[in-house]
């Protein structure tokens, strides 16, 4: 049997392997990201990595409908939330932005007033304009597209 040296581990390899062989891996992924308390990455002015931290998520569905974000977005907002206020309104954005389309049109911005009104809502939140978001936070629940219903 020929015996093939042994090449040097890098050190993320050698630290995988040194967690897998006291049984600690499994456990080290396992753990959540830390989580950001505040509103980040939200504009090239308050970006500091390219990496942004996992925001505290409201406790809705996936499937919710905007409006349900926009409402905990507002009381995560007000009880000064904010990390957990912004990730609420980027989710109603998303749902918001759920379409069909051909696949044409795909890359065509939203002329929706519901995306325009989120989108204001968030950069008042990223300017530290509080009251401003809450404002605007209630333009768009008013608007019939929070509901979901009109798609």
């Amino acid at each position: 049997m020929i015996r093939q040296p042994r090449l040097p581990m890098k050190p993320a390899v050698a630290l995988a392997a040194a967690l897998v062989a006291a049984g600690g891996l499994t456990a080290a992924l396992s753990q959540p990201a830390p989580a950001a308390a505040g509103a980040s990455n939200t504009t090239t002015s308050d970006t500091r990595s390219v990496i942004a931290p996992r925001l505290p998520s409201p406790a809705l569905g996936d499937d919710a409908p905007p409006s349900d974000f926009l409402h905990a977005a507002r009381v995560a907002l007000m009880l000064h939330h904010l990390g957990e206020a912004q990730e609420a309104l980027e989710r109603a954005e998303s749902r918001a932005l759920d379409r069909s389309l051909p696949p044409s049109q795909a890359r065509q911005a939203s002329k929706q007033s519901l995306i325009k009104q989120i989108t204001e809502a968030r950069r008042a939140l990223s300017s530290g304009d509080n009251d401003l978001t809450l404002r605007m936070i209630g333009v768009a629940l008013r608007n019939p597209e929070a509901t979901g219903k009109t798609r």
